[in-house]
């Protein structure tokens, strides 16, 4: 198998040997610092190798191999492109609109005439709806075909037809139809987010359900989508640093501030002063910029902004505006609606070239293209679902609404007195409120249960449209209702600091309330950590106490920032200090536990009901042209519809996808309201859908990679830190089990020790001890004492001081040549920033960093190799990733924001390349399918998931599928960084899991508070199973084009 796939020689002997040396020398080095472990002997599992068919490669290597099958299937769509990128700009938009309902063409002279863009093979395209009447259908659509340069424009019937209104059942025929005919040549559909306007367009149902009749063929005419808006976020995308960064620039509000700022930046971006700082140079904010339209179109395209001005205007009126305000301005709308269609194309003449530049290799634009179809099956469950958990969440909401107006009852009409008088209660208006003397008195005395007064606080609960007294957990008088305490300190609430506690600082009558939470349990310590907070006369006065008798603290922010305001303990953020006892109730414990129980049940439904609900259920509705024995025979499934995730291909500038809903919903969670909702997605009858899990070998102990590993650490901690040899290891086996960031911590702290050492020194000696300090550092390199005396200590002025610091960065003082370990890199940047600070000299640390970063290596340990490839590759002038060679975004390059992006260039160069996984993975897939007849349909890729829906009989075939996919995937990786061979433990998926529903596991019952009885006895969803290689081998053994099928009940 491996000589089908590499075609090489195989490996010489001597050269696996050496292979497996190194693997074995680095696992004992692990194992034997412990010296606990001392003297186990590593020796890897060998397994049997399922032995699957293996198709012939189309080429004479795996690389020439996805060269070829990637251009065999975007050429179609790069063809179409290219044609329509040598076409002018061509005609501008018509002056006047039709109104007639559907698709209406222009001439070259402008006159509208009834056709739809049924022969057009490539559109411009862009969709408007109206929020306010119904967001899960269009109004509005205009589009233009570069290859004919022809205008197009659709209305809905609800602009003009009188008494219209959109039914739900009929939601298939209030889509946009792009073409009529189901044998229609492919098309190319190109929109900014284009994502958002596929799930209007009808052709991407009817493909689907086409798709899902018995006796289909797996046609590959889908539409296929270019998002404009995913290409400039692979060329030009932000970090979210970047973004905020842009978002705090860039406040002005008209076209003339915004032409000086945008002038501003460009002049500032050539200029290359050292002592700019890296957010004063703005190297990268000329060259990026946000995703909207508006930005994008003036990054690439010059000019400034469309609409300027008039943008907001006319985008709020299909947000808030009614379908006559959309009727009344109908021309300007659709005016705005085809500057977008017309701004898309110019965009899309500039950027396509970029995105090609930047992403070169024509597997990545076919995956891109594979993933913008992405579709997920659904049928009534769906709905049910929905139903389930609204009712679910309505129900604990009422019971928790019902508790709270209970206790609010209880408080202001069943305490005493004394009662009221208490730390909580006082800060509350007492004062009565006479209901008999308000104009709605009667309902007023009803809802407050026959009293004819209320205490003003009371009074202020009254919502007359519900005609109920209304609490909730998030206003403030809900902690003091309850009395509530942090360890056992009474809480307190201020308008400026938020949510407080109040510590007692000297025994009094009135701190009664105080007793059981004198200063005396309050350390000195306490006092550092928590931020104190002044009270003012009126705020004492409302307490009924004096200056000095209690301090006021502000309650610990869950961000763990002092400064932050609490606005309410009743968040899932202080679930723990309420279970835990930290957080308690003086006479309302239980119901609080309660109220927080509720909260958890229904924070996941809260948050994400409006999010869950706009994923509208698009169902194909039966015509005349149905006939009654498809029907019957189930060709045509009444409940069977589709749900298009609004996807961006390379959302993120890592060039990962993002999408709102799918891509970020977790697992079946048992303890909340619609926790359930991945699995209430049912594949058709007579479908299952194909879960892949990329089992992925994650790096776990980060803290490997740095210095030789465990043993040089346990070394340095001898020397350095005076330990014993079975205390350092112990030390720095600990140390290495860290994160990477947290050993960076570390040792920063051991440097500002070692700091502090050569600085108790008398003032004479402090430059000395830092030289050979240096120089021990640096391996006996040569550094100029006397340079470094004068640069720091030196009486003369500090522009001298400065420009010495920058000789011994920049100038040749052997720094290039410096053979820097990691350890040495940290401490020696961390030691001479920190002297620089303590000179309060500025210094261009980039500089020094990325002198230094030159030279860097990781090594010993497991996984150092890997990490020194990754910084190596980022610190590049132009880094690419080392496999499909896509480009990093033009904000994160070297020569746009020096050194200061580096821990986000690394990250770049590892999740760009599990996108290139993926990408490869998806088209070995869609190759794999065409040639061998395997009907299955891409779903959705979530993180490191991979869905497709095959039929029953088909399932088996599919698995093989995915699984010479995968094995092919993997082996272009080891080729393309010159290791011709694979383990045979990563080749396969360990399993792919068959299932009907999407869930975690195939046997997962997911019961949440929505769904008690699980899927099972719930919903009539039977457990799936798994398909692992080894199932799969006696397949296409006898004739590669034929199977006997597989019996799924076994």
């Amino acid at each position: 198998m491996r000589s089908k796939i590499f075609r090489t020689e195989p490996l010489g002997k001597e050269w696996a040997k050496s292979l497996d040396k190194c693997i074995r020398s680095a696992a004992l080095e692990v194992i034997d610092v412990d010296g606990e472990s001392s003297g186990v002997k590593f020796e890897p599992k060998a397994r049997d190798f399922p032995k699957i068919y293996l198709p012939d490669l189309n080429g004479s290597s795996i690389l020439e191999h996805f060269e070829k099958i990637g251009t065999e299937l975007v050429q179609p769509v790069e063809k179409l492109i290219e044609s329509a990128l040598k076409r002018d700009v061509g005609k501008v938009a018509p002056k006047e609109w039709s109104s007639e309902v559907g698709w209406t063409c222009y001439d070259a002279n402008g006159i509208p005439y009834s056709k739809g863009p049924d022969a057009e093979k490539l559109l411009i395209f862009d969709v408007e709806v109206n929020v306010a009447t119904s967001q899960y259908f269009p109004i509005m659509a205009t589009a233009y075909a570069p290859l004919n340069a022809s205008w197009y424009s659709w209305n809905s019937a609800a602009l003009w037809v009188d008494g219209f209104a959109f039914n739900p059942d009929e939601a298939f025929d209030h889509l946009i139809p792009v073409t009529s005919d189901p044998d229609a040549p492919l098309r190319v559909v190109v929109g900014h987010n284009v994502g958002f306007d596929r799930q209007y367009i009808q052709d991407e149902y009817r493909h689907a359900d086409s798709f899902c009749r018995p006796c289909s063929r797996d046609r590959s005419r889908f539409l296929r989508f270019v998002d404009t808006m995913a290409m400039h976020q692979a060329v030009a995308g932000l970090t979210q640093l970047q973004m905020n960064i842009v978002a705090s620039k860039s406040t002005q509000t008209n076209q003339q501030s915004a032409k000086e700022s945008y002038l501003t930046r460009t002049d500032m971006a050539g200029s290359t002063d050292d002592s700019m700082t890296y957010f004063d140079r703005w190297l990268w904010a000329n060259k990026s910029s946000k995703a909207n339209l508006v930005d994008v179109h003036r990054l690439h395209c010059g000019g400034f902004p469309l609409h300027m001005g008039q943008k907001s205007e006319l985008r709020n009126v299909f947000v808030t505006g009614t379908i006559g305000n959309i009727r009344d301005h109908f021309q300007s709308l659709m005016q705005y609606c085809a500057d977008d269609v017309w701004a898309t194309f110019q965009l899309f003449k500039k950027l396509y070239p970029k995105y090609r530049e930047h992403n070169p290799h024509a597997v990545t634009f076919a995956g891109s293209l594979i993933m913008g179809n992405s579709r997920l099956p659904a049928d009534s469950l769906w709905k049910t679902y929905k139903a389930t958990c609204n009712k679910a969440s309505d129900e604990l909401s009422s019971k928790l609404e019902q508790s709270l107006r209970d206790l609010a009852a209880s408080v202001a009409f069943d305490c005493s007195p004394e009662k009221k008088n208490n730390v909580w209660l006082r800060q509350l208006d007492w004062a009565l409120v006479d209901l008999t003397r308000r104009k709605d008195a009667e309902v007023l005395v009803d809802i407050c249960g026959k009293r004819s007064e209320v205490p003003r606080w009371y009074f202020d609960l009254i919502d007359r449209k519900t005609k109920r007294v209304s609490l909730t957990l998030r206003m403030h008088l809900t902690p003091l209702l309850a009395q509530m305490r942090y360890r056992s300190f009474p809480l307190y609430h201020t308008r400026s600091s938020g949510w407080c506690f109040l510590v007692a600082s000297r025994s009094n009558e009135k701190l009664a309330d105080f007793a059981a939470c004198d200063s005396k349990n309050f350390s000195k310590e306490d006092s550092v950590a928590y931020k104190k907070v002044k009270l003012n006369k009126e705020e004492l006065q409302l307490l009924q106490l004096n200056e000095g008798d209690v301090t006021c603290y502000k309650l610990p922010h869950a961000s763990g920032k002092k400064n932050q305001n609490v606005g309410t303990p009743f968040t899932h953020d202080y679930m723990e200090l309420v279970a835990s006892g930290v957080l308690t109730s003086d006479t309302q414990q239980h119901t609080v536990k309660s109220f927080m129980q509720t909260e958890k049940d229904t924070r996941f439904w809260t948050s994400n009901k409006s999010r869950v609900c706009k994923e509208q259920l698009h169902i194909r509705t039966a015509h005349s042209t149905e006939t009654d024995a498809s029907l019957a025979s189930g060709e045509f499934d009444v409940n069977r519809g589709w749900v298009l995730p609004k996807l961006c291909v390379h959302g993120t500038l890592t060039r990962r996808a993002t999408e709102s809903t799918w891509l970020v919903a977790t697992n079946a969670q048992t303890v909340c309201v619609g926790g359930e909702l991945k699995s209430m997605l049912r594949a058709p009858k007579g479908f299952k859908q194909l879960n892949l899990k990329r089992d992925e070998a994650k790096v776990v102990n980060y803290g490997r990679i740095y210095g030789a590993g465990l043993s040089f650490l346990k070394q340095y901690l001898e020397q350095n830190a005076e330990m014993d040899s079975k205390t350092a290891a112990k030390e720095a086996r600990k140390l290495l089990t860290r994160t990477k960031g947290k050993e960076v911590t570390v040792l920063s702290e051991t440097a500002s020790n070692l700091l502090r050492v050569v600085l108790v020194q008398n003032e004479a000696s402090i430059c000395a001890e830092l030289a050979k300090l240096l120089n021990k550092l640096c391996n006996g390199s040569r550094f100029n004492e006397s340079l470094i005396c004068f640069a720091l200590y030196s009486e003369t002025v500090q522009s001298h001081r400065q420009k010495f610091l920058r000789q011994l960065f920049q100038a040749d003082l052997s720094l290039k040549k410096l053979e820097l370990t990691s350890y040495q890199f940290y401490l020696f940047v961390e030691l001479v920033s920190s002297i620089a600070r303590l000179c309060d000299v500025t210094i261009n640390l980039w500089a020094a960093r990325n002198i230094l970063a030159e030279r860097k290596k990781y090594f010993g340990g497991t996984e150092s190799c890997m990490f020194s490839k990754l910084e190596e590759i980022a610190t590049q002038d132009k880094p690419r990733t080392p496999f499909l060679g896509s480009l990093i975004t033009q904000a994160l390059q070297p020569e746009n924001c020096g050194s200061a992006e580096l821990p986000s260039r690394i990250n770049w160069v590892v999740q760009s390349s599990a996108v290139d996984f993926l990408h490869l993975l998806l088209v070995a897939v869609e190759w794999l399918k065409r040639q061998y007849n395997v009907p299955m349909m891409f779903s959705l890729s979530i993180h490191d998931e991979v869905r497709y829906l095959v039929r029953d009989d088909q399932i088996q075939e599919a698995c093989w599928v995915l699984q010479v996919a995968h094995l092919w995937t993997r082996c272009f990786f080891s080729a393309a960084l010159g290791i011709h061979d694979l383990p045979a433990s990563v080749a396969y998926f360990s399993s792919i899991d068959v299932d009907s529903v999407l869930r975690k596991e195939p046997s997962a019952p997911c019961v949440t508070v929505s769904n008690p009885l699980g899927l099972e006895k719930g919903h009539g969803v039977k457990p799936g199973m798994s398909v692992t290689a080894d199932d799969l081998i006696h397949l296409f053994q006898e004739d590669c084009n034929t199977s006997a099928g597989w019996n799924l009940e076994n």
